[in-house]
């Protein structure tokens, strides 16, 4: 029997965020109008060079802006309305993101990932 689990193991990793927290969160995960341009830029000279390879990083590059941007946005317009909690998931992929929701701003509930294994939480001030 073939041991699938290091080929499709992904961590989730739930962040409860304040609004002044959640807005500077944002703010980090989105890169700015100067870093997506040189990075447009780049993979355009070396998809002159060598075709295929600078057209592929250019458009996984696009599509990653993209998604950084929209969960920015999303954070900051729940954050307007108080504190926020969201999922973020790393695979061997890459990232993904689950949905921006209100959060109480006082518990957190750690019963949530039942299927799986919780390895531990930490509260970050």
């Amino acid at each position: 029997m073939i041991d699938t689990r290091a080929q499709w193991s992904q961590d989730e990793h739930t962040y409860y965020l304040k609004p002044a927290k959640a807005r500077a969160f944002a703010s980090k995960i989105e890169r700015g109008t100067a870093t997506q341009v040189s990075q447009y830029i780049t993979s355009t000279l070396v998809g002159i060079k060598f075709t295929t390879p600078g057209a592929l990083i250019g458009g996984v590059t696009l599509l990653d802006n993209l998604r950084r941007s929209e969960l920015a946005n999303e954070i900051r317009a729940k954050s307007e309305k108080g504190p926020v909690k969201f999922t973020l998931v790393k695979h061997r992929y890459g990232w993904g993101y689950g949905a921006v929701t209100s959060w109480n701003g006082s518990s957190i509930d750690i019963s949530e990932p039942k299927p799986y294994e919780l390895k531990g939480y930490a509260f970050i001030e």
